[in-house]
């Protein structure tokens, strides 16, 4: 039965079979070492929230943590921890010669007969035999407190490995945000450079379960005031103490996630995992082994949606793949919520709530405003527009259907967008050579659906250099933002980019290759009033400009006006 903390009698998540043995390992435990291989062994480890020690007994036994120390509130718990403990640790049998020790060796017939080697604390004292003192032999301890407010130096590191298994959810509801802002805190106050937290994450359904009235009925009334929330806050809020996502898994019932202190160690985890026998793929914001059922990168056919491009374009692998751009093409928006959108663009709707998007472009830039990078909106996509009754033609629109039958507006061919009685940003001269092309028929006139909201995010070639830009745009027209990048990264001619949710924020970021995420801006209210099936990620390629001659032509003596398509490189696709 669950108290105040939830601390269930021998529960360990939905992961473990309920009355499953004690020496039949975790699964999470399992996950582990293949996201991220030796993360136990050789380690001192903390298990937040043991319960009674499962978890705990595996690590020092199964995956050979150096020490290990199991905090948990109940008592109870605590001492059948200890008493766990005392008959695997006896019935493992010690180091001979050259052999190490083996687990489970003597069957418990014989530690029923001959008694413990070492016995619980709750039986009497317990003193160290020669075999808790070998050299490989595992120090194992197990105390109960709460091991946030605790001032304990005992169980305050530190260690190389914090677990909290099923056990924030807990910890968050009885000390609200603010307390769970200083557990997070705390865990990267004790972990060592080069540590790793995992968290289980637990659903903000199970919070709503939780809420009982028999048991802990503050949590009702604690429920209500809670603001951050596992799927979107907990990335951000350990990101403001160095503990930075690197692996993660839906492989089992709960999400595990993997964070270590410094990107030192995010950089060394991932050259371990390309050493694995086994080579690792990423998509859907995790590292995941070929096979596992959640992982997989799901098929672009049925995935992607084209925008501004033949639907039989979408690529068929995700995660490399080349989209082309012609000339007079962007995504662009001026009051009153007139979008150009002529772009293409490969978006997906996704199955749950979004978290993160990231990618890394790359192209030969040549024309001013060159770009492409990532984009989401809420709401219809760009430009979309719904035909009503009413047929005069709209001056200076081509109708142009697209693939799901909708139709958008985009400027006349002979109409150039970036002039100055246009979307312009910057006035451009009117080079006024390009041929009279021939009139469509008019089409039917098309009122703009309700302006949606978006914001696109990557790699600019501006004043002959490249920057990271971004633009944000919602019914009141677009923000257009540059910011230049640092001299060592300049020269090159790509970069990688993300977005992300932090409660009704979108953050945005881009990656410097020496010091790592740089936050770009923060768009407060992008969420705001947002139903979460509203929300569309994908990725875009834009030429803006048809004019001049390319910086390949100058170099080569060439007087190609703008005619080429840019050709951009999408690289590690990640969507979650």
């Amino acid at each position: 039965m669950a108290t105040d903390w939830g601390n269930y009698t021998d529960y360990t998540g939905p992961s473990r079979a309920p009355g499953s043995a004690t020496h039949i390992l975790d699964a999470r435990l399992n996950l582990l070492t293949t996201l991220v291989p030796a993360i136990f062994t050789a380690k001192t480890c903390l298990d937040i929230g043991c319960n009674a020690g499962h978890v705990s007994c595996q690590l020092a036994l199964d995956f050979h943590a150096a020490s290990v120390t199991g905090v948990d509130i109940d008592s109870k718990l605590v001492a059948q921890a200890e008493s766990l403990w005392a008959l695997r640790s006896s019935r493992a049998r010690p180091p001979t010669g050259p052999s190490q020790r083996t687990v489970d060796y003597y069957p418990v017939s014989a530690i029923l007969t001959h008694g413990y080697r070492i016995e619980p604390k709750s039986k009497g004292s317990r003193t160290p035999s020669s075999v808790s003192t070998a050299s490989d032999w595992p120090w194992v301890q197990f105390v109960s407190a709460d091991w946030l407010a605790s001032a304990d130096r005992a169980i305050s590191g530190p260690y190389d490995v914090i677990l909290a298994l099923s056990v924030i959810k807990w910890i968050h509801l009885e000390h609200l945000d603010e307390g769970l802002r200083a557990f997070f805190s705390k865990c990267a106050s004790c972990l060592r450079s080069g540590g790793f937290l995992v968290i289980e994450l637990q659903a903000w359904n199970s919070y709503e379960k939780a809420v009982r009235p028999n048991h802990s009925p503050h949590f009702s009334e604690n429920l209500k005031q809670l603001v951050y929330r596992p799927e979107t806050s907990f990335d951000g809020l350990l990101e403001e103490h160095s503990l930075r996502l690197c692996a993660s898994s839906t492989d089992l019932p709960r999400r595990i996630n993997v964070y270590p202190t410094t990107r030192a160690a995010e950089q060394t985890d991932r050259a371990r995992c390309r050493k694995s026998s086994r080579p690792l793929k990423r998509w859907d914001g995790i590292a995941s082994i070929p096979g596992h059922r959640k992982s997989e990168m799901p098929p672009a056919s049925s995935s992607f949606t084209a925008l501004n491009v033949p639907s039989d374009l979408v690529p068929e692998y995700m995660g490399s793949f080349t989209l082309a751009a012609p000339p007079n093409t962007d995504l662009w928006r001026k009051p009153p919520s007139r979008d150009t959108s002529t772009a293409p663009i490969l978006y997906t709707a996704l199955r749950n709530p979004f978290i993160a998007a990231e990618v890394t472009v790359s192209a030969e830039w040549e024309l001013e405003w060159d770009q492409g990078g990532l984009v989401i909106f809420a709401g219809a996509p760009p430009g979309r527009t719904t035909p009503i009754a009413a047929t005069p033609e709209t001056p200076g629109v081509v109708s142009s259907s697209l693939n799901d039958g909708a139709t958008t507006c985009m400027p006349r061919p002979d109409t150039h967008h970036r002039g100055t009685d246009s979307n312009s940003r910057i006035p451009i001269p009117d080079l006024g050579h390009q041929p009279p092309r021939p009139r469509s028929p008019p089409p039917a006139y098309v009122a703009p659906a309700p302006a949606s909201k978006w914001v696109k995010v990557g790699l600019e070639f501006c004043n002959n250099a490249c920057h990271a830009t971004s633009v944000v745009a919602n019914s009141e027209g677009a923000d257009w933002s540059l910011t230049s990048l640092p001299q060592y990264h300049a020269r090159r001619q790509d970069l990688r980019v993300k977005i992300e949710r932090i409660g009704y924020a979108l953050w945005v970021w881009y990656e410097d290759e020496m010091l790592g995420w740089k936050k770009l801006r923060e768009v407060t209210w992008f969420f705001w009033g947002v139903e979460d099936k509203a929300v569309r990620v994908g990725v875009y390629a834009s030429r803006p400009a048809n004019f001049g001659i390319s910086v390949f032509d100058r170099r080569n003596g060439g007087s190609n006006v703008g005619t080429r398509n840019l050709c951009i490189e999408f690289e590690g696709l990640e969507i979650f």
